[in-house]
């Protein structure tokens, strides 16, 4: 981990909240109040149960989100990009309740709690949308929670490649998957463990719905993966 500076006036993060839903004064405030670091893959920017420091903003990147459970036995539970928050789920606590780990190389920019906190007393906009943004959080918890109770390891590991394309791959013309991540993430996302996930990809390829090139996974038909991931129930 090193420092790096970037002014707030000269981000070219469009999805900054801070640049999104703030003042200009209080933009001016975050630019004179944040820490920049730049971080290296398979560098921790959370531990869990650390003490909380603040809210973290990804300048550019891409990190995963995880509980530790018995054994140390993770569980995947966001997918972060550039533009995303940190540290949300930490927010009122006194120690962190999850890891945040960087899966490719990343600027990530911390604002402490204390200073956020007069953000949100300041900019109705950014309130709001938190708000909003919790809501969501918690839709797709019990989503989650739901998912991994009932459906089988086939559609769980289905859904994982559609949460992982989501994320980082929205393109309809971008078809490449998993390049950041391993057999193990994408087991922990979809709650089982890395054989199954490899069993589950070969009948994928065997079918055609996938291609394998080495750790490439690319998405040939994004439709029956949806389909396989029953995502017609909803």
């Amino acid at each position: 981990m090193k420092n790096f500076s970037v002014k707030c006036t000269d981000c070219e993060t469009s999805d900054c909240w801070i640049l999104k839903f703030c003042s200009k004064e209080w933009i001016d405030f975050v630019a004179n109040n944040k820490v920049s670091h730049f971080y290296k893959k398979k560098q921790h920017v959370i531990y869990e149960k650390t003490l909380m420091e603040g809210i973290y903003f990804i300048h550019f990147g891409k990190v995963k989100v995880y509980k530790s459970g018995i054994g140390k036995k993770q569980q995947i539970v966001r997918l972060s990009k550039t533009g995303d928050i940190l540290g949300h789920r930490g927010f009122n606590r006194e120690y962190w309740p999850i890891s945040a780990e960087i899966i490719e190389d990343s600027n990530i920019c911390l604002l402490r709690i204390e200073h956020f906190n007069l953000l949100l007393k300041n900019n109705i906009e950014l309130t709001n949308h938190l708000l909003l943004f919790y809501v969501d959080e918690l839709f797709y918890s019990e989503e989650m929670a739901r998912d991994l109770s009932q459906l089988s390891v086939r559609e769980r590991v289905a859904d994982a490649l559609l949460k992982i394309k989501n994320a980082y791959c929205p393109s309809k013309e971008d078809k490449c998957v998993g390049v950041l991540l391993s057999r193990q993430d994408i087991a922990d996302i979809a709650g089982t463990t890395k054989e199954q996930v490899s069993k589950n990809l070969a009948e994928f390829k065997e079918e055609k719905i996938i291609n394998l090139n080495n750790k490439e996974i690319i998405i040939e038909d994004s439709d029956r993966l949806n389909t396989i991931a029953n995502h017609s129930r909803f």
